[in-house]
């Protein structure tokens, strides 16, 4: 039987509302065209190592978010990171200083909240999103490997640019989709080039957790990942270039800006930083959301019918980060529960 609720995106605003909706009367399917569930909230296993290459910790004020994060693998938290912070470039976090605030990462890598979220969902992996369209009051989503699906709610969890491309099958079919495409035009984001580098354990590492260099450099912030982790092969640095850099730099070739973020971090960290062992990368596109372009709440359209279509996202909260997303996500669902 065709689903009644397919969520796109197994971010943690997608994962979020498939969860909320999933407690209530609602059955969703979650489809993404990952690998992996999460989003920015990414780890990789580098040389049998963890690296979080994304998202490098979780921090956040809500109640209910900050109590969800302690939820996930107790045992493998890693609390309070990072205890050290080196340099006074943005950005600094002040809501980590917060009364009841929460700094937490996971000894397995950050992956590890959004799999908690996503334990006994319905999550189909690898399946992007190809065309959306509706039919007799109904969502036909037509997706990777020939698979197809039926519904009467679509979730868009999706960065802006994806659910523009999602929404083009549709900006015929109500004026209210094609006015959400108008706005969604004027919301910015910004990609992060970012570049992992690992060293041997004979040399000595940094005394800092996360270094965030003072401008000018094209370095926004160093993550000093393997002080997360217990047990470890290599010392790790986890470099994310500044926006307006990665920006700049995106059409370049991928040995060009590799070879420019070691040098940069070199001249950061030290001359020892310019001979790492390894060193892998990663392009994220849409890393960072434009917070003055921002949206205050999750948008919800009826449309001919009676099928409805969310959008949910960091975009969507007038908060930041991953608990911007995770709000986003748990208002829409409480939205369309209300609605029934």
């Amino acid at each position: 039987m065709d689903p009644q609720t397919v969520v796109v995106g197994a971010g943690v605003a997608g994962l979020v509302c498939a969860r909320e909706l999933a407690r209530g009367s609602l059955s969703p399917v979650v489809l993404d065209r990952a690998q992996g569930v999460g989003g920015r909230c990414a780890t990789r296993v580098i040389e049998g190592q963890p690296v979080d290459h994304g998202t490098i910790f979780l921090h956040g004020t809500d109640a209910e978010f900050v109590a969800d994060l302690r939820a996930a693998a107790p045992p493998e938290q890693v609390l309070d990171w990072p205890r050290r912070v080196s340099g006074s470039g943005a950005p600094w976090l002040p809501d980590r200083q917060a009364p009841g605030g929460a700094c937490i990462a996971y000894e397995p890598g950050i992956a590890v909240y959004p799999r908690h979220l996503a334990r006994g969902l319905d999550v189909h992996l690898q399946t992007g999103l190809r065309a959306l369209a509706l039919r007799e009051g109904h969502f036909e989503l037509e997706c990777e490997r020939g698979r197809s699906w039926r519904a009467s709610t679509v979730v868009l969890a999706l960065p802006v640019a994806q659910a523009l491309e999602a929404l083009e099958g549709l900006r015929d079919v109500s004026e209210d989709v094609a006015s959400v495409c108008e706005l969604l035009r004027m919301v910015g984001s910004f990609p992060s080039l970012t570049l992992i580098a690992g060293y041997a354990l004979e040399v000595e590492p940094p005394d800092w957790c996360v270094l965030y260099p003072d401008a000018p450099s094209a370095i926004e912030l160093v993550s000093h990942d393997s002080s997360k982790r217990r047990s470890k092969r290599f010392h790790v640095l986890v470099v994310q270039a500044r926006p307006g850099w990665s920006k700049a730099h995106l059409g370049e070739s991928e040995p060009r800006w590799r070879a420019a973020l070691l040098e940069e971090l070199a001249r950061a960290v030290g001359p020892w930083a310019a001979e790492p062992c390894w060193v892998e990368t990663h392009v994220w596109h849409h890393a960072l959301v434009d917070r003055g372009s921002a949206l205050a709440r999750p948008i919800l359209l009826r449309l001919p019918g009676g099928a409805r279509l969310g959008l949910a996202g960091e975009v969507f909260s007038p908060e930041a980060g991953v608990q911007a997303a995770w709000l986003s996500g748990r208002e829409l669902a409480r939205r369309l529960q209300r609605e029934g």
